[in-house]
């Protein structure tokens, strides 16, 4: 906890190597968390970059009571939820889309199997899917985050476990 404090107050203070340090400690926890809402790994990456420029920008905010980790945390995902709200492109899942998915009768299914249909789903499936199921925010909090009522954040929630359940039976 201390070498924590200790590496906040040198990024603070303008450090490079405390924040290539910082960076480097959690880049690769962070990215999966980006996967997870990105389309590919291109967007993962810039999800990334932009998520701790926001920490970088925050830093002073971070009062030194509480996770630290959590604290970064949550701003990867708003961070990734922003990208997703300013996205103009309107995604679909087509039928190739999903046969693309290996699907062997015995076959046992890999993390990057799932994480490969989670990218497939609709944008606005795959950020609640991900919010609720992976990340745990309740559906009412999801829906103060994304400006929607609670009601179509269980209907968006719902059909993303049915199309998940079809792309990966």
């Amino acid at each position: 906890m201390r070498d924590e404090q200790k590496l906040i107050k040198q990024c603070l203070s303008g450090d490079r190597r405390a924040e290539k340090q910082l960076y480097d400690t959690y880049s690769a926890l962070f990215f999966g968390i980006c996967l997870r809402y990105a389309r590919h790994r291109e967007e993962a990456e810039d999800m990334l970059v932009t998520g701790f420029t926001r920490i970088f920008a925050k830093l002073s905010t971070y009062r030194m009571n509480g996770s630290f980790e959590g604290w970064m945390k949550r701003i990867i995902i708003n961070n990734a939820i922003d990208h997703v709200r300013n996205r103009q492109e309107n995604e679909t899942l087509s039928s190739d889309d999903v046969s693309s998915v290996p699907n062997n009768g015995l076959q046992k299914l890999e993390a990057r199997d799932v994480l490969a249909c989670i990218q497939r789903l609709p944008v606005l499936q795959r950020t609640i899917f991900n919010l609720h199921a992976v990340e745990g925010f309740p559906h009412r909090e999801i829906a103060g985050m994304l400006q929607m009522n609670e009601s179509s954040v269980r209907v968006y929630f719902f059909k993303a476990k049915k199309q998940l359940q079809k792309m990966l039976a």
